[in-house]
């Protein structure tokens, strides 16, 4: 079966090649396709890769980082989807993970493969699969997958590190703390959805209709703050200390009190206050953690008890709140999050969560 490796740029095709001759390897049938080295000289280039296009089974676009815009690579994503099965169409994503890949492209509308034993070995089973009569025993694939990819997972390692060495990867500056935080939004609120969908706790608001709709808004309101992200929005100079987004946290604040449980707006605006207070974030963790564990009333009541007391101890004191809380933000702490955090928690503890 021939398999259609697609690359654009250095690193990408370094990938393709890798697979081209680890590939036969695991299941001898593959002939696998690297236009830059399968296509002869003096070859009519273009016609030879139509032909490779239409000939082929299986493709594997060989994404990373630098190219997943590039014309050429998309079009060939789009040559595949067209002339093979989207089942038997992978993007391998080599130092990029799913949620970087741009949703405007072709590439999302393919399940990808991500540099991992196990997505590999996923890949090579569907690979096998789409083989046919010529497919090996699922055993046997087992047996040479477990002996062949400690190769591709060595050499792949070296394309990373020699690309790195070049500084053909351009690596940003800081961490991207705004994706850690988005996917931390969304990890909550799906976890919400799984206490309400799998509790059946008798003493739960009464309507779960009404959660299941606010559990949505709070989605679209994390989908809309990655968005402003995206967008590169940023607060106002004079309400935007270093280190503190104002402008987000006070969005963030003001959309979570439309939403009718208390438990989904504190889950909201937690992660926004990681970077600026460690503190708060820790002891919101704690007693979402609590909360989480337990479908009991008083559990919960006794959680959010603890959290307020905690919290008060914590900004009642003014020595200890000068250690907490920088002063350039001391304000809208004091003024908005901390009153808003005990509000909820108050409702929590009440049964209205």
């Amino acid at each position: 079966m021939k398999v259609f490796l697609s690359w654009s740029g250095e690193k990408s095709r370094d990938v393709a090649l890798a697979f081209r001759d680890w590939l036969p390897s695991v299941i001898q049938s593959l002939e696998p396709y690297v236009s830059s080295v399968d296509i002869e000289k003096g070859s009519r280039w273009a016609a030879d890769l139509a032909k490779e296009l239409e000939d082929s089974s299986f493709g594997i676009l060989c994404v990373t980082r630098e190219n997943q815009a590039a014309p050429w690579l998309n079009f060939e994503a789009g040559a595949l989807s067209k002339a093979v099965d989207k089942a038997f169409v992978s993007p391998f994503l080599f130092d990029l993970e799913r949620d970087e890949v741009d949703a405007d492209g072709p590439l999302p509308q393919f399940q990808s493969t991500t540099f991992s034993r196990d997505d590999v070995g996923k890949l090579v089973e569907t690979l096998n699969r789409a083989c046919g009569d010529e497919k090996l025993a699922d055993k046997l694939l087992d047996q040479t997958f477990s002996v062949w990819w400690p190769h591709l997972e060595s050499t792949l390692h070296k394309i990373k590190s020699d690309a790195t060495a070049s500084g053909a990867i351009d690596e940003p500056e800081t961490p991207p703390a705004e994706r850690d935080l988005l996917r931390e939004i969304l990890y909550l609120s799906q976890q919400n959805q799984v206490l309400l969908r799998e509790s059946g706790v008798a003493d739960l608001p009464k309507s779960a209709e009404e959660l299941r709709v606010a559990l949505d808004s709070s989605r679209a309101i994390s989908e809309s703050l990655e968005h402003r992200l995206a967008q590169g929005r940023k607060a106002s100079p004079e309400r935007r200390p270093e280190g503190f987004d104002f402008g987000r946290i006070d969005d963030a604040i003001h959309a979570a009190s439309n939403l009718a449980p208390a438990l989904v707006a504190f889950q909201l605006i937690l992660p926004l206050l990681r970077d600026e207070l460690p503190w708060l974030y820790d002891l919101g963790r704690t007693f979402l953690n609590r909360i989480h564990r337990s479908n009991s009333r008083p559990v919960h009541r006794k959680a959010a008890r603890d959290f307020i007391k905690a919290l008060e101890i914590a900004t009642v004191n003014p020595e200890l709140r000068m250690t907490l809380i920088r002063k350039e933000v001391e304000d809208f702490v004091m003024g908005l999050v901390v009153p808003r955090l005990h509000r909820y928690a108050d409702l929590i503890a009440d049964g209205h969560g």
